[in-house]
């Protein structure tokens, strides 16, 4: 009878030991993805800024209906 040998290379590498330095390409690539999600709040929150009903939100001005300065006000309103 021949003696059992167990195989070598079937068991999966180690994950919890498996650590490779950053690369040049992937910290690129980190810094752009980064770059870009900050590029797009910051547009995200411009746009917000402008939208004409978060700015009367803002103002307090929600429950107001017509002109909140008119030039000629009528008496007694």
């Amino acid at each position: 009878m021949g003696r059992a040998v167990e195989p070598r290379g079937i068991t999966p590498a180690d994950p919890l030991n498996s650590y490779q330095p950053a690369t040049f390409k992937g910290v690129i690539i980190t810094a752009v993805v980064i770059l870009v999600v900050f590029v797009a709040l910051w547009l995200a929150y411009g746009a917000a800024l402008n939208n004409p009903d978060l700015q009367s939100e803002m103002d307090g001005r929600q429950e107001v209906q017509g002109d909140p300065f008119p030039d000629n006000p009528q008496p007694g309103n």
